[in-house]
């Protein structure tokens, strides 16, 4: 007769395993020989049986504990039979049932991980630059069954990361099995160049099975067959919340490319596309003077955060007064980049009438794709101005005599007579003040701080912007802002009053001005922002972007 226990294995006891897909769960002592007949089968079972057991069917599975004082026989074609002194209790059947099947996959887990986790990067190949965006994705590929999880987002020393939409679930066939897959995708822009390196994601969950029911060695078990299986750090939750696993990812390592030296842009932007758009509130502009109009410059870059696109701004000139107003930032994704938008308000008031000419706006930044620079540009705008400079220019009646001629010649040399003598006197009363100016050395900070105070005083607007940016050109010489817009984002204290006086000089009424409120908020100084440039002082009002998954 041959040995029934040829061909079973049990762990915690010094019996061999010749069969990869049985294992025997047990302690202590077999008083009578087991028969187990199917090479799919599972055996758990602890302290004695006082008598033999038998067990039939192809699917089942006998787990036993305590003592047997009769023997047990099972021969159903779907049953398992678990022996715990008696069947009081269906739910513990049930579990232990999931606990045999479990146990059956052990001989499996090794070659066919029923849990792993993937990470890849793109660009896969070609350089990566400094600022530019790295995608960055990991998935999760489960076949069991879990009941909750969460990703610790991907972790870079010198390096911006943001989570790109939600997390996106499907399935897919690998190696004949069918697998569960969670993916999650990330932006990273690196802050320098060199090596970069980016620590493995974390994935905690908990398995569907429930652990509070299990003995230690049984915990044990679970535990091995997790860990073969790929899991990592896995554990057993006492209490019934069932089997906590830990999975990490691989570490990566990317090199990231300094700025090319031979890029000669101003703001170095590396993306994939940049556009650059612009619109008016009339389209074509039409421009009168006195009377305000908007215009508005639209920046948006693929693969650049909005934090990172330059501050455009405009050139006034002697007929044309520019007031430009606060960026507005924001970002959106398509799930795999980042797209940055800028949008810029222009307020046009021209002086005088007559033909205007607006140069064009261009932004130099870098094509990560083909690595080249590009130039995005507006080209430059002829504007007819209407208004009274246009008015003046209108011919002059043809119908007139040879007397109103002649009478018409002697005004205009009398003219020219009395405008002789008045140049004459200002540029004697000109080398009088230079002379002046020459030995007194007047200070421009002071002389513009007066300027500002005596504006004030009259309630003259248009006198207080000159003084204000007067005063900033002394303050700021290497940089001196162009706009009360631009001196507005600069200043620390009373960009308000600033905003307030900016509004005064394009409005209907500007006889409604408070100065009061500038000049209580300038009567100490001008102060700078603590922010040095005016971008990093835009940036940090835009709120965070995704929240941690």
């Amino acid at each position: 007769m041959s040995n029934p226990w040829a061909r079973k294995a049990r762990v915690g006891s010094r019996m061999p395993m010749n069969v990869a897909t049985h294992i025997i769960v047990g302690s202590n002592s077999f008083d009578q020989p087991h028969r187990y007949t199917h090479a799919a089968s599972s055996c758990v079972g602890s302290n004695s049986f006082d008598q033999p057991h038998r067990y039939t069917h192809a699917t089942g599975s006998y787990v036993g504990s305590n003592s047997f004082d009769h023997p047990h026989r099972y021969t159903h074609a779907t049953g398992s039979y678990v022996g715990s002194n008696s069947f009081d209790h269906p739910l513990k059947y049930m579990q232990w049932l999931f606990f045999g099947l479990l146990l059956c996959l052990a001989g499996t887990v090794r070659a066919d991980p029923s849990v792993f986790m993937q990470v890849e990067v793109s660009p896969v190949e070609g350089k990566r630059y400094v600022q530019q965006q790295v995608l960055y994705t990991s998935r999760l590929f489960y076949r069991m069954p879990l009941t909750g999880g969460r990703f610790s987002p991907p972790v870079a020393e010198d390096a911006v990361v943001e989570t790109l939409g939600d997390k996106r679930q499907y399935r897919v066939t690998l190696g004949g099995h069918r697998y569960q897959v969670a993916e999650q995708r990330y932006a990273i822009f690196p802050e320098r160049s060199g090596r970069l390196n980016i620590a493995p994601i974390e994935f905690s969950g908990t398995t569907a099975l429930t652990g509070g029911a299990l003995h230690s060695r049984e915990q044990v078990a679970i535990q091995q067959i997790l860990q073969r299986g790929g899991i990592i750090n896995s554990r057993v939750i006492r209490g019934g919340a069932g089997v906590a696993i830990e999975i990490k990812s691989e570490a990566l390592q990317l090199d990231i490319e300094p700025r090319p030296g031979h890029y000669t842009g101003v703001d170095w932007l590396p993306g994939q596309t940049l556009t650059l758009q612009d619109s008016w509130t009339e389209s074509p502009p039409l421009l009168q003077v006195g009377e305000p109009v908007v215009r508005t410059l639209t920046l948006e870059a693929k693969g650049l955060e909005a934090s990172q696109l330059p501050v455009i701004e405009l050139l006034e000139s002697d007929v044309l007064r520019i007031y430009p107003e606060r960026v507005q930032l924001s970002n959106r994704s398509d799930g795999d980049w980042i797209y940055g938008r800028s949008e810029l308000n222009f307020t046009y008031v021209a002086t005088h009438g007559g033909k205007l000419s607006l140069p064009a706006v261009q932004v130099d930044w870098w094509d990560s794709i083909n690595h080249k620079q590009m130039r995005t540009r507006l080209p430059a705008l002829e504007i007819e101005v209407q208004g009274a400079g246009a008015e003046s220019a209108m011919p002059m009646p043809g119908t007139e005599g040879a007397d109103s001629q002649g009478r018409m010649f002697r005004v205009i040399i009398a003219a020219l007579v009395l405008l002789g003598l008045w140049a004459a006197v200002v540029w004697v009363h000109k080398r009088r003040t230079a002379a002046v100016g020459n030995s007194e050395q007047i200070d421009p900070l002071a002389a513009s701080h007066a300027a500002l105070q005596a504006a004030c005083e009259q309630a003259d607007p248009q006198a207080a912007a000159r003084a204000l940016l007067d005063w900033a050109a002394a303050t700021w010489p290497d940089k001196p802002p162009r706009s009360l817009g631009v001196l507005a984002s600069r200043v620390e204290q009373g960009r308000q009053a600033i905003q307030v006086l900016e509004s005064t000089l394009y409005s209907a009424d500007s006889r409604s001005w408070q100065s009061g409120a500038l000049w209580a908020a300038f009567t100490v100084g001008l102060q700078a922002a603590p922010v040095a440039d005016r971008r990093e002082s835009v940036d940090s009002s835009v709120p965070a972007l995704y929240p941690d998954w």
